[in-house]
């Protein structure tokens, strides 16, 4: 039963964050559905409880604290979940149209937006980049932020995804060659 509760609570968060981003949708889910869910699922327990004529097992109560801390847990991961799972759908996809296109002349890295977030006019855009000589290993592993060669603006963090590829956060409200 516990592990009925650990793989609900991802395969719904994962729905969730797998259709439009870490935006409201993450959030309403967390402070809406979970709450929902667990008193749905409380008062079958007590309609159960009461049509049985018997106290529920320890086991079924366990279920509540296993739900909570794992969609919790995934909450507050969410961007990185979420960034794994498009990586892992649509990296393909995305290296092919990023390898066909040309070099450019001014020293920038090829790129393609790969996912953005955002609400309310305040957008954030991840950008996925191509650096074959692999120098944007060189921030990520002094957690630096700031500007970097072949990237135009100043970002505040770079994940690598594989060899020679990286996601590039931008701060919110900048593009590639338009900076906040």
């Amino acid at each position: 039963m516990l592990l009925y509760a650990a793989i609900t609570a991802v395969c719904l968060f994962l729905a969730v964050i797998a259709v439009e981003g870490f935006d409201v949708d993450a959030i309403f889910y967390t402070f809406v559905g979970v709450p929902l869910i667990s008193l749905v699922f409380g008062l079958v327990l007590l309609a159960t409880s009461i049509f049985r004529k018997r106290k529920p097992e320890r086991v079924y109560l366990l279920i509540f604290p296993v739900y909570w801390v794992i969609s919790a847990a995934l909450f507050m991961n969410a961007s990185e979940i979420r960034l794994r799972a498009q990586w892992l759908l649509h990296s393909h996809k995305l290296k092919a149209s990023i390898q066909m296109q040309p070099a450019p002349n001014n020293g920038e890295l090829r790129h393609a937006e790969f996912d953005g977030a955002g609400w309310a006019g305040m957008d954030t855009v991840e950008y996925l980049v191509f650096d074959p000589t692999d120098l944007l290993t060189i921030p990520i592993s002094n957690h630096s932020k700031g500007r970097f060669p072949g990237i135009p603006c100043e970002v505040p963090m770079i994940r690598r995804m594989d060899r020679s590829w990286y996601v590039v956060t931008y701060y919110t409200n900048a593009e590639w060659n338009k900076c906040a």
